[in-house]
């Protein structure tokens, strides 16, 4: 799915949210392997964003990448991250030999939790600029 404002050329873009405190280490975690820093990190809540969801109908609240042109979204868009990201993250591309379907619903359990889990911040610290 393409947009007309969205450079598809551009470094792939890692939407993630932006209040949840797993996403912010994943984030972190991320950046420490991207050693080209060929990803962009935008909180989904923030107004950078805006221009890139509109292209969206619907999108979960949590994780999307959009690379080349490609919307990824779940369990395809933490993967496709981490292969971007290159290093040690690779190894997690193992988990590609597992259907989509089981992928996801792993991706959903956590994803439903990850406020429970591990924390939610009172603000997103980007999102105020």
């Amino acid at each position: 799915m393409q947009h007309p404002a969205i450079d598809t050329h551009s470094a792939p873009v890692v939407f993630y949210d932006g209040y949840c405190k797993l996403c912010e280490r994943s984030v972190g975690v991320l950046k420490h392997f991207d050693a080209d820093r060929r990803l962009k990190f935008i909180p989904i809540q923030s107004i950078e964003a805006a221009p890139y969801l509109q292209a969206l109908q619907d999108y979960p609240d949590s994780v999307l990448l959009y690379s080349e042109g490609k919307w990824y979204s779940k369990s395809d868009a933490v993967l496709k991250t981490a292969a971007l990201a290159g290093g040690k993250l690779k190894l997690l591309l193992v988990l590609y030999i597992l259907p989509k379907f089981v992928r996801d619903y792993m991706y959903d359990l956590i994803a439903v939790r990850r406020y429970r889990w591990f924390g939610k911040k009172d603000s997103c610290d980007v999102c105020a600029d």
